[in-house]
C-alpha cells in the first residue's frame, strides 16, 4: 500500500528543499499508519495500492510538475529474488559495508561470486512507475 499526498507533498517538497522547514517542524503520526509521520494539518491517504495500482513494494517515490507520480519498487523477498539481503548473506556483510564506489560493489561481487554467481543479480528487475490521475478523483 502507497500512502501519498497528491496535492499537499509536492508544495511541502518545495517549501522543505528550498530550507524553509526547520528542525522545529512538529512530525505527527498518521492515524492507521503506524510507520507515517508528516507535519501538522497535512492530510494524508492511499492513492495506490497493490490491488488496483500493482504497487507491490515502493522505496521512493517523487512527483514531476504535472502531479505524475514516480514510484520506485525495490523486491527484497528473501528467497532468492530480488535485491540481496544481508541478512542472508553474512558471508559478505562487512564487504557491503564497506564499499562505497561502483567498483567496489564490483569488486565484492567477484570476490564472492563463487557463493552467488553476478549473473544470479540480473534474473530480476527493479520497477520504476509512473502513475497519473486521470480524471481527478485523487487515485493514481
Amino acid at each position: 500500500m502507497l500512502t501519498t499526498m497528491h496535492r499537499l507533498l509536492p508544495p511541502l517538497l518545495a517549501l522543505c528543499s528550498a530550507s524553509l522547514c526547520s528542525a522545529d517542524d512538529a512530525l505527527v503520526p498518521v492515524p492507521g499508519e503506524p510507520v507515517l509521520a508528516v507535519p501538522g494539518g497535512v492530510k494524508v491517504r492511499v492513492a495506490a495500492d497493490a490491488k488496483n495500482e500493482g504497487v507491490f513494494s515502493p522505496a521512493a517515490l517523487a512527483f514531476d510538475e504535472s502531479g505524475a507520480l514516480y514510484l520506485a519498487e525495490t523486491h527484497r523477498f528473501r528467497d532468492g529474488r530480488g535485491v540481496e539481503d544481508d541478512r542472508d548473506r553474512p558471508f559478505w556483510y562487512l564487504d557491503d559495508l564497506a564499499a562505497r564506489t561502483n567498483d567496489d560493489r564490483r569488486a565484492m561481487l567477484e570476490k564472492w561470486n563463487a557463493k552467488l554467481p553476478v549473473e544470479r543479480l540480473t534474473q530480476q528487475s527493479e520497477v520504476v512507475r509512473r502513475l497519473v490521475d486521470t480524471d481527478g478523483d485523487g487515485r493514481f
